[in-house]
């Protein structure tokens, strides 16, 4: 039974998720799998800043002046603070890219739909476990939002099939942004 435990063990350090992985390993297992849907997620590693405090001129002059590590000192990959888009500044096809970079390949690729006025995103179902359309739309919304757009929920519904046929929930989102 030892040989299950550790096993187990050592799965579990390699069943990571995604976005637990640092930087450095995204970049490692994306060069070994070129074709990936994956993308990097992780935030780059911060540079730890030093704060000197404030002294007098008196006992400054007293002491030599503090070296900085030299971890503080390299320059590091600017960070994109979130920042919503100006309104009506974007075309259909500039939201549509930026949506295919938000989601990668979950929930499929939205596509607009000029009758129902705006981009539809659908998730299919076997058994719903709690979900709901609303819930799916919060989902999206909080992840748009996170991209920099500014989304607003136009419909939402269930389209419920008897078994064997596909159920979904279903989505309409219009962005602020978007040009007419």
């Amino acid at each position: 039974m030892k040989f299950l435990a550790r096993i187990q063990s050592e799965f579990l350090k390699e069943a990571r998720k995604w976005d637990d992985l640092t930087v450095d390993e995204q970049r490692a297992y994306l060069q070994r799998h070129p074709g990936s849907r994956r993308r990097l997620t992780a935030q780059p590693p911060q540079a730890q800043t030093t704060v000197q405090p404030v002294v007098d001129q008196s006992e400054e002059q007293q002491k030599p002046a503090e070296v900085k590590p030299a971890e503080a000192t390299k320059p590091t990959e600017p960070v994109k603070p979130v920042e919503t888009i100006p309104a009506k500044s974007l075309t259909r096809s500039q939201i549509r890219k930026i949506l295919e970079d938000t989601f990668n390949g979950s929930n499929g690729s939205p596509g607009y739909s000029p009758k129902k006025g705006g981009f539809v995103f659908k998730q299919g179902y076997f058994y719903r476990h709690g979900g709901s359309p609303e819930k799916f739309a919060e989902r999206i919304v909080g992840r748009t939002k996170a991209a920099g757009l500014t989304p607003v929920v136009v419909d939402t519904r269930d389209n419920w099939n008897a078994w064997p046929k596909d159920s979904w929930f279903e989505a309409v989102v219009k962005f602020e942004q978007q040009q007419d």
